[in-house]
């Protein structure tokens, strides 16, 4: 199916509907979806029809959002096959810069197992966002829905974004995607922190300078900053059209991290300069084989500050590790 839909800026792609071959900002709306008794009624009403699109409209928001539920008034209930829904999702997910999980959780209507395997899949993705009303059972308590608990307590542990309301949960996803970045094609599968990080620019503008074309991309981890703001590292599956062998080649996988700034500090030596004196410094590293377990290298670091020069990062590295 190729028909999305219009909705005063965004723009909502129902289940099994075609993704869009060019995006700014994408936003998975995650959680139980209603299902229908034997004779076809809903056992729930979706907070997603209307209410999340409306408050989505409300705060402005002018991006895609992946909405996996049928399009309403569609046949796609009784001709989508489970399998193909499956792949839809999974390839939404993916496509997605910031994964909404709102849970009203209720174990006779809406009991939310499959969004329990989709929250661990996903929570240590850097791209999620939780929410879910608290239990009205205790009005004057700030506790979980049941079930919620372990789900909550793991978006803590991973500092994911939590919020006890919907419109909550909805403005955080929009702050965070802001004004997006164009992506069209195969860059639609790279999410907003890695698309804008400069390590992946750097590899992707050499990329298609040589001719070569992305063809598809699967992220397989990424970890970010405290703020969330910086991409420290990414793991990347890509599919790439070489130019010059006319071929696509798929079996690469690229591991990248923030570059990394060093300086080599010398004293000449004026008789022989191989004998100059070079300053090393010693640093444990959990990775290292060394007899102690140290390893002794240039004065070297990344920063994760915005905007800072790799001779800014040198000069701060130096300082730090030299005095």
């Amino acid at each position: 199916m190729t028909a999305t839909e219009k909705h005063s800026g965004l723009t909502i792609i129902y289940a099994g509907e075609s993704f869009p071959t060019e995006m700014r900002k994408a936003i998975f709306l995650a959680g139980p979806t209603p299902r229908r008794d034997k004779h076809g009624i809903l056992t729930a009403r979706s907070w997603r029809i209307p209410d999340a699109i409306t408050i989505l409209e409300e705060l402005g928001y002018d991006g895609h959002v992946f909405l996996p539920e049928d399009r309403p008034g569609s046949a796609t209930a009784s001709d989508f096959d489970y399998h193909d829904n499956y792949a839809w999702e999974t390839g939404a997910l993916h496509r997605s810069d910031v994964i909404v999980f709102w849970v009203p959780r209720a174990l006779k209507t809406m009991p939310a197992f499959t969004t329990n395997v989709e929250f661990g899949e996903w929570f240590k993705s850097g791209k999620v966002i939780y929410g879910a009303p608290k239990d009205p059972t205790v009005p004057d308590q700030d506790l979980p829905l049941p079930k919620n608990k372990y789900l909550e307590m793991k978006a803590d542990e991973y500092r994911v974004p939590r919020f006890r309301s919907l419109r909550e949960t909805l403005a955080t996803a929009v702050s965070t995607v802001g004004a997006g970045a164009l992506r069209k094609d195969a860059e639609c599968e790279v999410p907003l922190p890695i698309w804008s990080s400069r390590p992946f620019r750097a590899w992707y503008e050499n990329l298609k300078a040589r001719g070569n074309t992305l063809k598809g991309v699967q992220i397989h981890w990424h970890r970010s900053s405290y703020t969330g703001r910086v991409v420290m590292g990414w793991v990347m599956d890509a599919k790439v059209w070489v130019a010059s062998e006319k071929r696509i080649k798929t079996a690469d996988t690229i591991i990248s991290r923030l570059d990394i700034s060093a300086v080599m500090l010398w004293k000449k030596d004026g008789r022989d300069i191989l004998s100059s004196p070079v300053v090393l410094v010693k640093e444990f590293r959990s990775s290292a084989r060394t007899p102690d377990g140290f390893i002794h290298e240039l004065p070297s670091g990344a920063t994760i500050k915005e905007g800072v020069s790799p001779q800014e990062g040198a000069r701060e590295e130096t300082h730090e590790e030299t005095g």
